[in-house]
């Protein structure tokens, strides 16, 4: 018990207070990455707080980027995703699965399958600038905990400046308070959010059977080879196909951790193997990649629409 919450709350306090000087040297970085479309967003306090509070298991939000159009660069959008952190043994995340939708930086609201869709154009767009990139390696968001972004938060705050900043290997934003009049508050600059991936959990670290549905299902490593390399060689390359990939990502970790946090884990598994996963195989089998990627599009819509939030902690 000790240790779980010592990992939750240092979920709970991903992001530190930062310098102006390394304000300005994340967001000089950003441009060698991207240097299209917008770096700056302005989200009003009062859609961080709602995000922050309408569940008591929000750990914090994990900002994640789209394009509302695929073939301009400048239509850049900002997805607000609160998120839990179930982990035993790190700060890894779990978006919560929201039937009502998220909100986007100015409070649009949105569906998980639009969200899929327009992180999928980002994401292409991105690597089409960058192609020594690898896909799956790609930041596709970054995760605050929620007592850090309270701390940013103060009384004569009205607005977050969120802007992109690159440090290293992966996207590194700097959020700021600004008051009514748009002006900043106290040189107030954080940074040191967790990047998306790792954070939400794509893969390749020590509890991969915990945050990978499939991995958790399925026995045989000759059988999981399968899916990766349709994942990894056709996916991506059918119709609809990379919002599905987008998606997988985006609700395996909570799923998976609650089956595993389950008395009836087993069975539920084996449910899901025989009934969803099996169909799946024969698709793959038989070389029906795009009658394969409508049955993953129908599994993943019928996952989200089972463990909506209302439904994921009783």
């Amino acid at each position: 018990m000790e240790t779980k919450q010592k990992k939750i709350t240092s979920a709970f306090n991903v992001g530190q207070e930062i310098t102006k000087n390394d304000f300005n040297l994340l967001k000089n970085n950003y441009t060698n990455y991207d240097d299209t479309g917008e770096t700056t967003f302005i989200i009003k306090k009062e859609i961080i707080e709602e995000n922050l509070t309408f569940n008591q298991h929000v750990a914090g939000i994990r900002f994640m980027y789209g394009l509302k159009d695929a073939l301009n660069p400048n239509s850049k959008v900002l997805f607000l995703i609160p998120c839990s952190s179930l982990s035993d043994t790190s700060i890894a995340t779990e978006a919560l699965l929201r039937k009502e939708g998220y909100n986007d930086h100015e409070g649009n609201v949105y569906s998980l399958q639009e969200i899929a869709v327009m992180m999928s154009y980002y994401i292409k767009n991105i690597s089409k600038n960058n192609p020594n990139l690898n896909y799956k390696e790609i930041t596709r968001g970054n995760f605050y905990g929620k007592y850090s972004l309270n701390n940013v938060l103060i009384p004569d705050c009205k607005f977050i400046e969120f802007h992109f900043g690159f440090k290293q290997d992966h996207i590194a934003p700097i959020i700021k308070p600004l008051d009514k009049n748009y002006s900043h508050i106290n040189e107030i600059y954080m940074d040191f959010s967790e990047p998306c991936p790792p954070v939400c959990d794509m893969g390749g670290n020590e509890e991969m059977d915990r945050t990978c549905l499939t991995e958790s299902a399925v026995k045989s490593s000759n059988e999981l080879d399968l899916y990766r390399h349709y994942r990894d060689n056709h996916l991506l390359a059918l119709e609809g196909g990379p919002e599905l990939y987008e998606m997988y990502y985006f609700v395996s970790p909570l799923i998976t951790k609650l089956i595993h946090k389950s008395a009836t884990k087993e069975i539920v598994l084996q449910e899901f193997y025989e009934q969803e996963i099996t169909p799946f195989k024969l698709l793959l089998k038989e070389g029906n990649y795009q009658e394969a990627a409508y049955a993953l599009k129908q599994t993943l819509y019928k996952l989200a629409e089972t463990y909506d939030y209302s439904e994921q902690f009783v």
